[in-house]
């Protein structure tokens, strides 16, 4: 597995833990040359983000060696139509533009359901059509359950997908769903590897307190092993061959730094067996379900 650079924070001031807010064009810079020097080469956008894609075609950094994946802006509509799909074909033009790329390295359908709904077929042929005109080279979607991958697979041919697990919820690698991506040569992005910073909390979040189990779990592992959470989180991940890129998100270089300090002090140790952290099917492993950030931090 490598690391990849998640750039949410780049357009919102995003994250249930993120004290910073959003990242100034200056510190972007200081990012994404640091990323760069430590050989990460992929960074992970959307068009849903905020400023994130302006804030990467502004940069010199940005365009000195990246691959870039970005994702199409939501629809969420019970059926996709012409004027639907033209919306989203239009989206994707813009995004190529503010990210000054000749062609997106890859293109994830954001919200997965809009291809799962009447009409998805017809938003998927265009986007095959974007890819004809040279735009995009892979195509895939983002996903939040096993089920909603698997119907996928059943009607698209996806050479992307993006998925969230971490030590809470391994449900994507215990359910055996990544070993049927690997034999159609399907690239796997992971995200939420940190759960939005909780597991590298010093504290569960009250309003959170139904994940304690596999939280307790995790920092038992860890101190078992001699790894902080940070190392943890990242750990599990690196044990996952099936994984091709973890996406991560910062706040500020030095993070990045811990990040990548963390990774490289993996390198030849024995890492613990994280199996018995799994929390799913637990409902609030999805941020979606979770309370307002006001209440998280209590």
């Amino acid at each position: 597995m490598k690391l990849a650079l998640g750039t949410v924070q780049f357009g919102l001031p995003y994250g249930a833990t993120n004290k910073q807010g959003q990242v100034g064009a200056g510190e972007i810079e200081r990012i994404l040359a640091r990323a760069r020097a430590a050989g990460i080469d992929l960074l992970d956008t959307a068009a849903a983000y905020g400023t994130s894609e302006d804030a990467l075609g502004a940069s010199d950094e940005a365009r000195a060696g990246f691959s870039i994946v970005t994702k199409t802006q939501p629809l969420r509509l019970e059926s996709i139509d012409a004027e639907a799909v033209e919306r989203v074909v239009d989206g994707v033009r813009r995004s190529v533009r503010r990210l000054h790329v000749a062609a997106l390295d890859g293109l994830l359908v954001h919200h997965a359901p809009d291809l799962l709904a009447p009409g998805g077929d017809r938003l998927y042929d265009a986007l095959q059509s974007l890819r004809a005109e040279g735009l995009v080279r892979r195509l895939g979607a983002s996903v939040y359950t096993v089920d909603q991958l698997l119907t996928l697979l059943e009607r698209y041919p996806l050479e992307i997908v993006q998925l969230p697990m971490n030590v809470l919820d391994q449900a994507f690698l215990q359910t055996g769903t990544l070993d049927r991506l690997a034999p159609g040569g399907i690239e796997v992005h992971v995200r939420s590897i940190f759960l939005q910073g909780i597991l590298l909390a010093e504290r569960l979040p009250r309003a959170l307190q139904a994940l304690e189990p596999g939280w307790s779990r995790f920092q038992e592992c860890c101190a078992q092993g001699g790894l902080s959470p940070l190392q943890g989180c990242l750990a599990y991940l690196k044990t996952c061959e099936q994984v091709s890129y973890g996406v991560v998100g910062v706040e500020d270089s030095a993070q990045l730094g811990q990040i990548l300090d963390a990774w490289e002090g993996l390198e030849g140790r024995t890492l613990p067996d994280f199996t018995g952290c799994n929390m799913a099917p637990e409902k609030m492993l999805n941020p979606s379900n979770w309370p307002a950030v006001e209440r998280l931090n209590e």
